[in-house]
């Protein structure tokens, strides 16, 4: 009799353990808090352009934390009542931090910068989560299309380095990547075109340019470059080959 209620009580013990272990696996598993940055910087990208607007040069970033954050009991805590502490670097950015301030804008400069966030309770005493960034800084590029007389910009394909057209004329457009900028005409841009060496065009806004095949020439070296006149670590310049057709 006595070892029937010992080993019953083993059983019990065994299973009392059995929950015990498995409801704080369990625990620990919804327990699990965490924050993720999510950032992109306050640059211009053309339409349709699958990407990231990325930084160049001192440039102003949106960023936001993602947080998973949970309580003691494993349920998860509204985003809006946790107090965010955001870094640039080692410092603390007092200004944009506080309650509910999961998404700021942080200003960088020409360097690399490293954006970081605590996430706490709103009293402040216990700390969730952690995690930080490196932003690189991003050489500017210029990205250019071709404009068809009926379908317009066919932004759907950007020119590659050596591109053949078959028509004798075609119409360039050329759309800065990563400037500063709210469109590709602002007059804070300036466009300079040269065809073979040659310029054939250039100003303030001046982003297209139409060409036209003289002659037997086949092949012909387009250079664009655009400057940023507010911005002096924002310039750039590519060269393309042209090949004009006598098709059309």
């Amino acid at each position: 009799m006595m070892n029937k209620i010992i080993k019953t009580n083993t059983l019990i013990f065994i299973f009392v353990a059995f929950m015990f272990c498995l409801s704080g696996t369990l625990y620990a598993q919804t327990n699990t808090s965490s924050v993720e940055i999510l950032w992109e910087a306050d640059s211009y990208t053309p339409p349709f352009y699958k990407g990231k607007a990325l930084k160049s040069g001192p440039s102003t970033l949106s960023v936001t934390a993602m947080s998973h954050i949970y309580n003691e009991t494993g349920s998860p805590i509204d985003a809006s009542t946790l107090y965010y502490k955001w870094y640039l670097g080692s410092r603390v950015l007092g200004g944009i931090s506080g309650i509910g301030q999961n998404h700021v804008s942080i200003a960088t400069s020409l360097r690399d910068d490293t954006i970081g966030v605590d996430v706490l309770s709103n009293d402040r005493e216990t700390t969730y989560a952690k995690a930080n960034v490196i932003v690189t800084n991003t050489t500017p590029e210029v990205l250019l299309y071709y404009k068809n007389p009926l379908l317009g910009i066919l932004f759907n394909s950007i020119l590659s380095k050596n591109f053949p057209i078959k028509d004798r004329e075609a119409e360039l457009v050329a759309f800065p990547l990563y400037f500063d900028s709210n469109n590709n005409n602002s007059s804070k841009l300036i466009y300079t075109w040269s065809i073979n060496n040659e310029r054939v065009k250039s100003g303030d806004g001046e982003n297209s340019v139409i060409f036209q095949k003289i002659g037997e020439v086949e092949d012909s070296i387009i250079s664009i470059s655009i400057k940023n006149k507010e911005n002096v670590f924002q310039s750039t310049k590519s060269n393309f080959i042209l090949s004009l057709s006598n098709e059309n």
